[in-house]
């Protein structure tokens, strides 16, 4: 084996790049079949490259890159709603969960390319109203930047 190298510099850590926001209250929401944002105004733990908007209802990622994101909502009773991500107000397809039946509780993950400033939303569409669960079931958003 040949010489050994000069040390590399040390890279950060991309997973310091995140964002938590959750809803344990319970509320009532009016669906539209285009989708209605869910509020997650419980708690937060958002790095500083994120921001959210004064309603609770729309996170904003400031830097852009690849991002892993994860949902998860559970309401009161089964319901027959479809779950979906929106980005800078369109569907992430990937993100939708349109069951045959009615759930009680719904969870995806997704992957996508972010151009930053880009702005992320937890929906629910259907007709009609629905309940979140009024415990840590209630609905819950996770954004971690991986690349």
């Amino acid at each position: 084996t040949g010489a050994t190298g000069v040390t590399g510099v040390t890279g950060g850590a991309l997973t310091s790049v995140s964002a938590y926001a959750t809803n344990i209250f319970g509320p009532t929401l009016t669906l539209t079949s285009a989708g209605t944002n869910v509020p997650l105004p419980s708690t937060f733990f958002i790095s500083d490259n994120f921001s959210v908007d004064s309603t609770s209802e729309v996170i904003t990622i400031e830097e852009s890159g690849t991002y892993y994101i994860r949902y998860t909502l559970g309401f009161s009773e089964p319901e027959a709603v479809t779950t979906q991500i929106a980005l800078n107000g369109a569907v992430v397809e990937a993100s939708i969960l349109r069951p045959s039946s009615s759930q009680q509780y719904y969870t995806n993950e997704v992957i996508v390319s972010v151009t930053a400033p880009a702005t992320v939303s937890l929906q629910v569409a259907g007709t009609g109203t629905v309940s979140l669960s009024d415990f840590a079931t209630g609905a819950n958003l996770t954004i971690i930047r991986i690349a």
